[in-house]
Order: C-alpha cells, then structure tokens, then sequence
C-alpha cells in the first residue's frame, strides 16, 4: 500500500498557504485602494491587513503597483473575456442581424453579473474605478488603461457601425452615460430596495440587464442633437472620457511616472523575489 512521503505532505501545506497569503494581499488591497487610492495604501497598512509580510507582498506581486495590477486584472479579465466572446458572436452573425440591443446587452450585462459575485457586491471595485473618474490616480488610470483597452478597441467600433446617425461627439458622450449607468448598478442596487422595499429583485441578474438594456438602448437610438450633425467616426483618444479610454500612456515597459517598471505587466503579476525595501509607498 503506497503512502504519501512526508516531504510531499509538507509541501503541498506550503503551496496552500502560499496560495492563502496571495489571497490575502488581494483582498487587503483591494478594499483599501478602493478606500485610500494608490499613492493613500501603504504596502505595510496592507500587508497588516492581510496579516502577512512586505517581503510577501514583493514575492508575489513584485512591488505595489505590481499588486495593483493583479488586484485590478482579477476583477476585470473574466467579466471581459465574456463580453469579448459575445461581441465576437454577435459580429459572426449576417449584419441584418445583428442588434443594438444584443451589443449593449453583451457590453453590461457580463458586468452586472459578475458584480454580484464580487465581495461586498461590487462596491470596492466601483469606488476603486470613481477614482479614476474624479481624476484623482494616475497610476490606476494607466492600470485600468491597459485592462480596457481592447474592450475599447473592440466595442466602440461596433456601436460606431450600429449608430452611424450619431457624430463623433455624441457617441462618446453616449457610451460615457453607458458606462455611468452600468456602475451605479452594479454599485448602487440597494437604493432600488428604499424605492421598491420587497418589489426590488435585485437578486435577479436577468431581470436588471433587461431593465437597464431596454432603457440604455432607447437612449443610444435616440435622434442626434442638433450639434450632432456629422455621421460616426471612430472616436480618437483624446476625445474619450478616462473611463472609457485612457489618455495616451507611456510605452509599454515604463510606469505610469514614465520610469522602467520592475518587471510587472498587466499579464504578469507574480514574479520572482525581489527587495523589500523602498517599497512602502
């Protein structure tokens, strides 16, 4: 009868409790960069929350921003892998087939449903991207520019194609309402339960992407303002709100404050062992 050898016990106990600690890090951070900002959440009062150590947090995710980065891609990447793939499914189909409503649908509806999912259904992580709304962290702006940037690239096209009544301006301004929209509900539902008491289902993810999907679609179909005149361009940049597009950033291999970033990427968060010090920032 074979019998596990003690060092494979013991190992597979620290694989587990390093897989704990990363955990741990995440949600400390999380919750705090959402309350602080970036430059507010020292690594230490994070590590403290996490009740673990800095040199931890430099073992897994190479320096605060590196943890920034992880805590954002966590959060973002599965709820845009699935409105990537229903875009992908709604562009297959014969374009007289293809709806308004089915590419709104596929831009929120991912979102609502993984908010409630979330811890603290979502707040943290709506609070966390208000801060790049209010203008207040560049580090998270140039964070969240590179998680966005292919639903970006990929949906404002599309509504572009769908709205061709709409200029440039007002289809910016459109997708900005969108956007607005779709954070207060994942972020702010139980205003409904005041409102509603027990007539709000705000448990029925179903039920809230319809409502929100009929009421943005009737919005983004509405007739072009008067100023709104030329057909729809692909929006540029600089003409994009920061949630939507962030602003130019540094090349790829610098930080948000232009200097050689230590080894972290948007894909890359875990890294090898690097020097605590200098770090708590």
């Amino acid at each position: 009868m074979n019998q596990e050898h003690p060092n494979s016990k013991t190992a597979a106990m620290a694989q587990t409790a390093t897989a704990d600690t990363k955990e741990s890090l995440l949600e400390a951070a999380e919750a705090l960069f959402a309350e602080h900002g970036f430059a507010g959440a020292s690594l230490r009062a994070i590590t403290a929350r996490a009740d673990a150590n800095v040199a931890a947090a430099h073992y897994h995710f190479g320096s605060k921003e590196g943890l920034l980065r992880a805590v954002v891609a966590r959060r973002l990447r599965p709820m845009n892998r699935v409105r990537i793939a229903r875009l992908d499914e709604i562009e297959a189909l014969p374009a007289a087939e293809r709806t308004l409503e089915a590419l709104i649908r596929a831009f929120v509806a991912p979102v609502i449903a993984a908010g409630r999912n979330l811890p603290n259904e979502g707040r943290d992580l709506v609070q966390l991207i208000g801060r790049v709304l209010l203008g207040h962290d560049e580090v998270l702006r140039a964070v969240l520019h590179d998680e966005l940037s292919e639903i970006i690239a990929r949906f404002v096209p599309a509504f572009a194609q769908a709205l061709p009544h709409l200029g440039r301006q007002e289809l910016v301004w459109r997708i900005h309402f969108m956007a607005g929209a779709m954070a207060h509900v994942v972020g702010g539902h139980r205003m409904l339960l005041i409102a509603l008491g027990d007539e709000a289902d705000v448990d029925d993810v179903d039920t809230i992407a319809d409502h929100i999907v009929r009421f943005l679609t009737a919005g983004m179909q509405a007739p072009a303002s008067q100023a709104s005149t030329k057909p729809s361009t692909l929006p540029d940049k600089a003409s994009v709100p920061p949630h939507i597009l962030a602003p130019d950033q540094p090349t790829r291999g610098t930080n948000a404050r232009g200097t050689r970033e230590r080894g972290t990427t948007a894909s890359d968060t875990e890294t090898s062992e690097a020097s605590p010090e200098g770090e708590d920032a």
